[in-house]
């Protein structure tokens, strides 16, 4: 079999500056919440990053020039040592995420007749926590890759939401199955 050695042109990406900005701006100073999360791991014995950049605006963007956005993001934010390190880069929307069985933990609302809150209430409250509304601008969907992190959101949701203890609930997806257990 041949070998065949390809080499990516360098920071091509030329669309959205505002979706560039926006990323260099959340590397800058990061949301503790929300929307783009931001997953690095630094491997040990390499120093080398894996950036993972869960962002519901990506859905416009073709999956090519995602990395590239990435790496941009991190030459113009932490500098050239940092982007250099780069080396699986990797950025998907939050259903391609839960596609891929990245976000295996859900937060949903069970909303019941006679609840303080309305349904419309629940999907704001979901919506500002950075739930994304991809599949469906009127049913939020907040996934989330660990159960501590569900969790968090729940506390948040309830902040926000005083006295709604009972309406939210963590489900978790099986792997490959797609079947839903109470987490």
């Amino acid at each position: 079999m041949p070998r065949i050695k390809r080499q990516p042109e360098p920071f091509a990406y030329r669309g959205d500056v505002d979706l560039l900005a926006a990323l260099v701006n959340e590397l800058k100073e990061p949301k503790d919440f929300g929307q783009p999360m931001i997953d690095e791991e630094v491997f040990a014995k390499t120093n080398l990053i894996r950036v993972l950049v869960l962002w519901d605006r990506w859905s416009e963007i073709p999956e090519e020039a995602r990395t590239d956005v990435i790496r941009q993001a991190y030459l113009q934010a932490d500098g050239q040592e940092t982007a250099d390190r780069l080396v699986l880069i990797n950025g998907l929307t939050f259903p391609e995420a839960h596609d891929d069985e990245l976000l295996p933990f859900e937060v949903i609302a069970l909303h019941r007749r006679g609840d303080k809150y309305s349904l419309e209430d629940c999907a704001q409250a979901m919506t500002k926590l950075g739930a994304s509304i991809l599949e469906r601008s009127d049913h939020p969907r907040l996934w989330f890759q660990t159960l501590e992190q569900a969790e968090e959101c729940v506390e948040r949701l309830k902040r926000h939401l005083p006295g709604s203890d009972d309406v939210w609930s963590i489900s978790q997806s099986l792997a490959r199955t797609g079947l839903l257990v109470p987490a």
